[in-house]
């Protein structure tokens, strides 16, 4: 796309062209796991978004990039996923359906998935606590528009909800628990494990995990180390000039990651407890376990939920920030937003200074000493022939 918007083909097969309501819950989903897991704000679907319609590829850009996705690298990518449970071989407890809310559509579709199951394993009963999540609204048309249906799924002895998923996740008791979804964001931001819908129905009637499900546990959590460099002769320093998008004179040590820093994964979990310390949750990073606040906090760009504003504004509050944020790339509005909203309504403003190029973020090792000073220029103080 000439504006990096994806410009995505070869969808028709994953949804009924004629069914509109289908093919608006398909890009419900699809949106939902491009924000949670690579800050994709728009996208464009070949014959089926107003503007794909409209222009069709003349929206390309001359020089465009084309990738392929195949089943072998989708598969490739789920068994990368870690098991977060605290017994990565229990059995499910509990499963959690619709982050982002189901429609009136998909309630249906769940419901006919879950009584075919259960016909297919001669079973009355699910054996795992299901949870069923869609808006107020929804659930009451439901119930009064397709009485029977919603007394079937019931009689299933699934639950129904509005309450948002990730809220069933923040507390402690949930966190101990076996809880499977169908949701890649709900995965991104919790420690629910990730079932696709063609498993999920089985697993939900027979309690049992499919074996190509099995994954190992992620590796413990690595510590931030904090060398000193006060009067140190054997130190080199380099520096960069950036743009500062809100100033101050900074001194902390290096946190680095060369992967898009997702703000709502890292933090989400921070914010909700009485920790003092923002530590990253984010289990697909490199940073995941690490200690974000007072730090110097060096990345690419963010990505993650449309919520990113209301996560610094409450970091920001609870003064477990990071002491500056450095971009490689051009800050985004979520995050350029949320420092605002941290700056006014918490009245804690956070360093952030952008576009200091790859070379820096190819520089800078964690454990550097580094200084930014008002006009945006990020000084890295680094020991000679320190490796990582």
């Amino acid at each position: 796309m000439k504006d990096k918007t994806p410009y995505i083909v070869g969808l028709e097969r994953f949804f009924d062209q004629n069914d509109e309501e289908q093919i608006r819950d398909y890009q419900k989903e699809l949106g939902a796991a491009c924000a949670a897991i690579g800050a994709v704000a728009l996208y464009h679907i070949d014959s089926v978004t107003p503007e794909a319609v409209e222009h069709g590829r003349g929206l390309l850009a001359g020089d465009y990039k084309t990738h392929s996705v195949t089943e072998t690298e989708l598969a490739e990518l789920i068994s990368t996923y870690p098991v977060l449970w605290n017994d990565p071989e229990s059995p499910p407890q509990k499963a959690l359906i619709g982050c982002p809310h189901l429609s009136l559509r998909e309630l249906h579709e769940w419901t006919n998935r879950l009584i075919s199951s259960l016909r297919r394993h001669s079973r009355e009963k699910i054996a795992v606590d299901t949870i069923l999540v869609a808006p107020p609204l929804i659930l009451k048309l439901f119930q009064e528009t397709a009485q029977e249906t919603y007394e079937a799924l019931r009689n299933t002895g699934a639950r129904l909800s509005a309450t948002c998923c990730e809220a069933y996740m923040v507390n402690k008791h949930s966190a101990s628990e076996a809880v499977l979804t169908n949701s890649n964001k709900l995965r991104a931001y919790t420690n629910a494990r990730l079932i696709l819908d063609a498993q999920l129905a089985d697993t939900i009637v027979t309690g049992e995990l499919p074996s190509q499900q099995q994954r190992a546990q992620p590796s413990e959590p690595a510590k931030v180390s904090k060398p000193e460099y006060a009067d140190n002769p054997k130190t080199s320093k380099t520096s960069f000039q950036g743009r500062p998008v809100f100033r101050g004179e900074v001194k902390a040590h290096a946190l680095v990651t060369h992967e898009g820093f997702n703000t709502l994964a890292n933090l989400y979990g921070s914010v909700l407890s009485n920790s003092r310390v923002a530590v990253s949750g984010d289990h697909n990073s490199n940073l995941y376990g690490k200690t974000l606040t007072e730090t110097a906090l060096c990345i690419p760009t963010a990505l993650g939920s449309t919520s990113a504003g209301s996560i610094w504004e409450a970091v920001a509050r609870k003064k477990i920030a990071p002491s500056a944020l450095l971009f490689a790339e051009r800050i985004d509005s979520l995050t350029a937003a949320g420092l605002a909203i941290a700056e006014v309504v918490a009245g804690n403003g956070i360093c952030a200074v952008d576009e200091l190029g790859r070379e820096f973020l190819n520089t800078v090792e964690e454990g550097d000493l580094i200084h930014v000073s008002e006009c945006g220029l990020v000084t890295i103080t680094s020991k000679i022939g320190a490796t990582n």
